[in-house]
């Protein structure tokens, strides 16, 4: 499948792409303690960026902070030029960002077509809904023979590639991935890096939360790593991949 069908990059006539998120000293609490530290970051249009960085140090708190699931206690998040201070995460998703949350959060006793018609849940157009559809199942076919099995019943590979799917359904202008490759194989790890792989060059703007560094340097084009709800060191990806400090705290070498 071509993944330009199913999405709809931002376009920009400037030499530089246009910020499409931006978050400006960003801070965020809960339980008493501080996550999340005047933290700077964006993403352009058409632009993977990872973000990375140890267990606790921040990256799931500010993927819930941008998506509107945790309230700011300063700073502000801007999405493609508007303040989401207001917003709720549904109204997110109606302007075009979309999560696909840590652990997938399928909905298991419905089937894997239902939950994928309810990413199209803000599309009131059939045939649109229809076509998206049969994209989702060209992109993930293992899917595609388990359309009318209950989705509690898929592998946990199986069930990331339903929460892509479903995410993607929403035609989002700036996906969120949040830990995509957690607790699958080595063969399901290379299967939804292709596919992330294949949106990225396909001109969707991505932001990946990744704790295997190694991988979501890779295919990214900039990257933030964030230590104790701050950021460290941001940069090229292909830099940071190749920058010693980095390799010894999250490659291994």
């Amino acid at each position: 499948m071509n993944p330009d069908h199913c999405l709809h990059p931002e376009q920009t006539h400037s030499h530089a792409p246009k910020v499409i998120l931006d978050l400006k000293g960003i801070k965020v609490s809960y339980g008493g303690i501080q996550a999340v530290k005047q933290l700077d970051l964006q993403v352009r249009a058409g632009e993977c960026v990872s973000l990375i960085g140890s267990n606790g140090a921040g990256k799931t708190t500010t993927l819930k902070a941008i998506t509107s699931l945790l309230p700011l206690e300063a700073g502000e998040i801007i999405f493609d030029g508007q303040d989401t201070k207001a917003l709720k995460a549904w109204d997110l998703v109606r302007l075009g960002m979309v999560m696909v949350p840590e652990g997938r959060g399928v909905f298991t006793r419905m089937s894997v077509g239902e939950n994928l018609k309810m990413g199209a849940y803000l599309n009131t157009n059939a045939k649109d809904v229809s076509n998206d559809l049969e994209r989702m199942l060209e992109l993930f076919p293992k899917l595609k023979s388990r359309l009318n099995f209950l989705a509690g019943h898929l592998s946990g590979g199986e069930q990331q590639m339903l929460a892509m799917g479903r995410a993607l359904m929403a035609r989002p202008r700036l996906l969120l991935l949040d830990e995509p490759s957690m607790g699958l194989s080595p063969i399901m790890v290379d299967l939804i890096f292709s596919v992330i792989d294949d949106l990225s060059k396909s001109g969707m703007s991505l932001l990946l939360v990744e704790q295997n560094a190694a991988r979501a340097l890779g295919l990214a084009h900039r990257a933030y790593v964030m230590e104790s709800g701050s950021v460290s060191i941001a940069g090229d990806a292909q830099n940071l991949l190749h920058d010693p400090q980095v390799r010894k705290a999250y490659l291994g070498n």
